[in-house]
C-alpha cells in the first residue's frame, strides 16, 4: 500500500520552505472550508486531507519521518487497506503498524532489517530474538539526601543508606546452585521470546517458560533463590563539592542496578536537598546575614563583630549608617570553581522603645541644633 503524498496533496514541492507550505495550506484552507462549501462531502474530504498534510509537514520532526517512510515505504506491504480519502495510507496508520507489527523484513537494496533503517526515527527498540541474551546496561537508579547548610558551603562527605543489588556470591551470578546445570529452554529453544505470525506481522513476547533467559535451571541457588543478585542495605559516600545549590544532582556511575547478561552497571542520581540555616541566606555566590546595632552607633558608627563561615571577624560600622543599609565583605561568600562570592551585610536599627527624661531632653537640644 503506498503512502499518501502530502506534498501533492498541498500543491508544494519537496524542497518546500515552511513559509510557501503556510501560504499554500491558507489557500486551499479558504477554498475547501466547509463553510464555503455546505453539504459538499468531496469538498469535506479535501479539508480534512489538506490538515492531515499540513499536521505533518508543517512539523519538522513529523516531516523528517514522513520523507523517510516515502523514502523507502515502496520496499514493504505496509498491510492493510487505506483509509478514507485517496492515496494510500496515512502517516498514524503506518505509525501504528510500526507499533504493532515489529516486522524483521530485511532490504534488499540498504543491507540493513526494518529496524536498523527506521528505529533511529521512530523509536522502535529492538525486536530481534537474536538480541535477547546481548547485554544490557543495568537502570539508573535515583535517590535524595538532605545535608546542612556548611557541607554544602565547604564541601565534605555525606552518607547514604540505600538498598542496592550485588552479584550473588555463592552462583557468581549464575542463579544455578553450585555443580548444577542449566539446559536450554524448550518452549523457546533459548532464544528467550516466542514469535507469532499474525498477518503480514509478527509479534514477540518473552517466553513464560523461562522469563526470556532461554535457559532453565536444574536446581536454583539457595541463597538467591536463582535470581543470580542479591538485595543488601549499603551505606554509600558521597562527595559533596564546594558551593553545591539546593535541589542539585549528583551522579556516581556505576553504582546503579546491575546490568543484565553481563552488561555495565547503571549509575546512581542523588538529588540534593539543603537545609536552611539559622543566621545566613544564599543568594547565588553571596551570603547575606543581618546584624542589628543601636540607633547612638548607626549615628556615631562602630566597630562590631560579624559572623561568616570562618568564623567571626571584626567590621566598622561609618558613622550616619542608615536602617536596611547594606555593606559587603569580598571574599567571605560561597566558593565555586575557583571563584568566591561576597557576605553582604544587612544591618538593622535599633530604635529605643523607652527614654529616660534625661535622654528626652537630651534629643531635645540636639532638635535645636538641626539635627
Amino acid at each position: 500500500m503506498a503512502v499518501k503524498d502530502y506534498y501533492k496533496i498541498l500543491g508544494v514541492p519537496e524542497k518546500a520552505t515552511p513559509a510557501e507550505i503556510k501560504k499554500k495550506y491558507l489557500k486551499l484552507v479558504r477554498k475547501y472550508h466547509p463553510d464555503k462549501n455546505p453539504g459538499d462531502k468531496q469538498a469535506e474530504e479535501k479539508f480534512k486531507e489538506i490538515n492531515e498534510a499540513h499536521d505533518v509537514i508543517s512539523n519538522p520532526e513529523k516531516r523528517k519521518k514522513y520523507d523517510m517512510i516515502r523514502q523507502y515505504g515502496s520496499q514493504f506491504n505496509f498491510g492493510g487497506s487505506a483509509p478514507g480519502g485517496s492515496g494510500g495510507m496515512s502517516y498514524e496508520d503506518i505509525l501504528k503498524n510500526f507499533s504493532a507489527g515489529k516486522r524483521r523484513k530485511s532490504y534488499k537494496n540498504t543491507g540493513g532489517s526494518f529496524q536498523d533503517i527506521f528505529s533511529q526515527f521512530f523509536d522502535l527498540g529492538d525486536f530481534s530474538s537474536s538480541q535477547t541474551h546481548a547485554p544490557q546496561r543495568g537502570k539508573n537508579i535515583l535517590s535524595s539526601i538532605t545535608i546542612p547548610f556548611e557541607t554544602a558551603i565547604k564541601g565534605g562527605n555525606q552518607f547514604l543508606k540505600l538498598e542496592t543489588e550485588s552479584i550473588c556470591e555463592q552462583c557468581n551470578g549464575s542463579g544455578a546452585e553450585p555443580g548444577s546445570k542449566k539446559n536450554s529452554c524448550s518452549q523457546c529453544q533459548g532464544r528467550g521470546t516466542i514469535s507469532v505470525n499474525q498477518g503480514p506481522f509478527a509479534t514477540s513476547y518473552v517466553c513464560p517458560a523461562c522469563q526470556g533467559k532461554g535457559e532453565i535451571i536444574e536446581t536454583p541457588c539457595k541463597k538467591c533463590n536463582g535470581a543470580g543478585k542479591l538485595v543488601t542495605l549499603k551505606t554509600i559516600k558521597v562527595k559533596i563539592p564546594r558551593g553545591i545549590e539546593n535541589n542539585s544532582k549528583i551522579r556516581l556511575k556505576g553504582k546503579g542496578a546491575l546490568g543484565i547478561n553481563n552488561g555495565p552497571p547503571g549509575d546512581l542520581i542523588i538529588r540534593i536537598f539543603v537545609q536552611p540555616h539559622s543566621t545566613f541566606k544564599r543568594n547565588g555566590l553571596n551570603l547575606e546575614v543581618e546584624i542589628s546595632i543601636t540607633l547612638v552607633n548607626a549615628l556615631l558608627g562602630t566597630e562590631i563583630n560579624v559572623p561568616t563561615m570562618d568564623g567571626r571577624i571584626k567590621m566598622k560600622i561609618p558613622s550616619g549608617t542608615q536602617p536596611n543599609s547594606k555593606l559587603r565583605i569580598k571574599g567571605k561568600g560561597v566558593p565555586s570553581q575557583g571563584k568566591r562570592g561576597d557576605l553582604i551585610i544587612k544591618v538593622l536599627v535599633k530604635f529605643p522603645k523607652k527614654l529616660t527624661e534625661e535622654q528626652k531632653e537630651l534629643i531635645k537640644k540636639l532638635k535645636e541644633t538641626g539635627l
